[in-house]
């Protein structure tokens, strides 16, 4: 699933999302639209991009997922 700058996203409200799900969730208050993973029992974002550093959220933080991504317009 590629994202633009300019494109919509279709999110459906929920609070989990499988493995592989491109999710929206919030990362100690910021919101983020990331590839949900689970490794190693831990769970993972990680952005299409390569460039950007995979998020795992350390003790303390809070990662919430907000929704799942259904489309893209």
């Amino acid at each position: 699933m590629v994202i633009l700058p300019g494109d919509l996203v279709v999110v459906r409200q929920q609070d989990n999302a499988p493995s592989g799900a491109v999710v929206v969730a919030l990362v100690d208050g910021e919101a983020t639209v990331k590839r949900l993973r689970l490794a190693a029992g831990q769970l993972e974002l990680h952005a299409e991009n390569p460039a950007f550093a995979v998020l795992r959220p350390g003790p303390g933080q809070e990662l919430r997922i907000l929704g799942q991504v259904v489309e893209v317009r």
